[in-house]
């Protein structure tokens, strides 16, 4: 299966469409390809009275609830890896699961290792406490007509 690149899609309000002439068949409809690589980096983190965070420069209202959003990080040029609390053997860790409270303020999510990763959210889901890392990829598909 390709992957879409942002000249495959045409997006009008309320609406989303492929385009006639669309390179790839796509497993989801990405109302926000019109956008194309996002150009961010590293941003200070500044968490939530409980520890959560979202990058202020990623377009997190297009991404539906309860969506992935690896679809929306491809698109838009990154890879990406996920930090799990519940993988942590921590007082942090220990604490949120004995407590039941959401507090995760005290929690350093792992940055993967290499260069150039940078610290996309920390969310909660149904497994817990998650960290979302983004690193550029070097160049995206380029469609083959």
């Amino acid at each position: 299966m390709s992957t879409c690149i942002p000249s495959c899609f045409k997006s009008s309000p309320g609406t989303q469409q492929q385009a006639e002439n669309c390179c790839c068949d796509c497993p989801v409809m990405l109302p926000c390809l019109t956008m194309g690589r996002l150009s961010t980096g590293p941003v200070p983190v500044v968490k939530d009275e409980n520890g959560f965070w979202e990058h202020p420069d990623i377009p997190w209202n297009l991404i539906p609830e309860d969506t992935s959003c690896a679809p929306y990080f491809q698109a838009w040029g990154y890879e990406w890896r996920v930090d799990e609390l519940q993988f942590e053997d921590s007082e942090v860790a220990d604490k949120y699961w004995e407590s039941g409270e959401p507090d995760i303020s005290a929690w350093e999510p792992k940055q993967p290792k290499g260069d150039g990763w940078f610290l996309a959210t920390i969310y909660d889901t149904e497994d817990g406490p998650c960290a979302c890392w983004l690193k550029h990829r070097a160049q995206l598909t380029q469609p083959t007509n």
